[in-house]
C-alpha cells in the first residue's frame, strides 16, 4: 500500500486533472478520443506498456525497458 506522501499526490494529480478535463471543449476530447484509439491497437479500452512505448516513439520520445519506482 502507498504510503501518505504517495496517496496525497496522487491526489492532487488526481484533482489537476479533474480540472483540466472540465475545461476541455467536445471537439478537443472527440481529437484526444481519436488519438488515443490510434495507439489502442487492440482496441480494449487501454494502452499497454508497448503501446505507450510505440506512442512515445511516434512523439519523437525514447523509453527504456527498465521501470523506476
Amino acid at each position: 500500500m502507498g504510503t501518505t506522501v504517495q496517496t496525497r499526490t496522487l491526489q492532487a494529480i488526481f484533482h489537476e486533472s479533474e480540472q483540466v478535463i472540465r475545461q476541455l471543449t467536445e471537439q478537443e476530447i472527440d481529437e484526444f478520443k481519436e488519438a488515443f484509439l490510434l495507439f489502442d491497437k487492440d482496441g480494449n479500452g487501454t494502452i499497454s506498456t508497448k503501446e505507450l512505448g510505440i506512442a512515445m516513439r511516434a512523439l519523437g520520445q525514447n523509453p527504456t525497458e527498465q521501470v523506476n519506482y
